[in-house]
């Protein structure tokens, strides 16, 4: 009797530490406002072609991204282009918060207000990058566009994106939530 009502312990212990049942279209939606209200963020991007980009951004609207040897900072509308170790001012007024975000926006991925257009599955927990994640699949229900995997860590912020497009695959590693230095102007 006495093995039974351990075994009954261990085994109400265990479920208690078992992650709940995942809600994908609730947890998207969440990581949706999430992702919106975040002060800043890093992500590190990779392309199956080898290319890669580092974005910090600290919103509303500034950003800096390393691309290959090349440097750009966008401070509202200014922006600053670094080759070599000279920077430079660009001469014109760029849109920079709309073409940064859409780059590594994972909001851009899901529209919790198209709910129907898409069916999101869970896949299971994961680690990514050392962070403990839920992995989804969001599948488009038109077949129109490749499935996007999302991995949504702690807070419900994306931890990595990995999604196939016409250039191949990309990949999102997301870091440094709301912890990202101020981004000022280099000259």
């Amino acid at each position: 009797m006495h093995f039974l009502r351990s075994a009954v312990l261990v085994l109400a212990c265990a479920a208690m530490t078992l992650p709940a049942a995942a809600n994908p279209t609730a947890d998207m939606v969440a990581m949706s406002r999430a992702y919106a209200s975040a002060k800043s963020w890093h992500a590190d991007l990779h392309t199956s072609d080898g290319k890669t980009m580092k974005i910090d951004a600290v919103m509303p609207d500034k950003f800096h991204e390393t691309i290959g040897p090349m440097e750009v900072i966008f401070l509202g509308t200014a922006g600053y282009v670094k080759q070599g170790s000279t920077w430079m001012k660009l001469p014109m007024e760029i849109p920079a918060m709309r073409r940064a975000i859409s780059m590594a926006n994972p909001s851009g991925n899901y529209d919790p207000s198209k709910q129907t257009d898409y069916t999101i599955s869970y896949v299971g927990a994961e680690t990514v990058n050392g962070v403990a994640a839920s992995h989804y699949r969001i599948t488009s229900k038109s077949g129109k566009q490749q499935p996007v995997d999302m991995w949504v860590g702690a807070n419900h912020l994306p931890a990595r994106i990995i999604a196939q497009g016409d250039r191949g695959q990309v990949t999102i590693d997301y870091s440094q939530w709301n912890a990202v230095p101020d981004i000022t102007a280099p000259i």
